[in-house]
This record gives structure tokens, sequence and C-alpha cells, in this order.
């Protein structure tokens, strides 16, 4: 019976002690999707602005050519304007491809 007394409550703790490095690690666990997001996190925040950039650049770039060099900018004007409702004409009709099509 005394050698019963000092193993007893060591039994008792055994679960909790069994459990204490799942309960100590759980909340990384839960943090570990936002941890491992974070390095990511500036790339994600600039997916926005560079075609934003992009097309404002592009629109800088073409009205400055408008007024430093018109007679080299309108003629290819007028090769472009032509085409955009020939494009729209060409691709109204077309039905999108399913993506299943695609993949296969």
């Amino acid at each position: 019976m005394l050698l019963m007394l000092p193993v007893f409550p060591i039994l008792l703790m055994l679960p909790v002690l069994l459990m204490l490095p799942v309960l100590l690690m759980l909340p990384v666990l839960l943090m570990l999707p936002v941890l491992l997001m974070l390095p990511m996190l500036p790339i994600l925040l600039m997916l926005p602005v560079l075609p934003i950039r992009y097309v404002i650049l592009a629109a800088v770039i073409c009205i400055l050519l408008f007024i430093c060099k018109p007679e080299f900018t309108w003629p290819g004007l007028g090769i472009v304007l032509p085409g955009i409702p020939i494009y729209y004409d060409i691709t109204k009709n077309k039905t999108p491809v399913p993506l299943s099509d695609v993949i296969d």
C-alpha cells in the first residue's frame, strides 16, 4: 500500500502531462495559416497596384506622344481605331470554352 501512494498522484497527472505539449502548441497551430501568409503580404498588397500603374503610365505615354509627335501618332491611331469594332464584331458570337474541355 505504501508503494502505491507515491505512484498514484503521478498516474492521475499522466493525462495532463501527455496533453501539455498539445495545449502549448495549440496557439501556434491556430496561427499557422496567418504566419505562413506574412511573407506574402507585401506581394498581396501590390497586386492591385501594378495593373493600375501600368494603365496610368501607358495613358501618360499616349498623351505625351499626341502632344510631342502628333504627325506620327495620328496615323497609328487611324490604323488601330477601325480594328476595335471589327474585334468586337468577331468575338460577340463566340461562346466561351468550358474549362473541363480545356483540361481534359
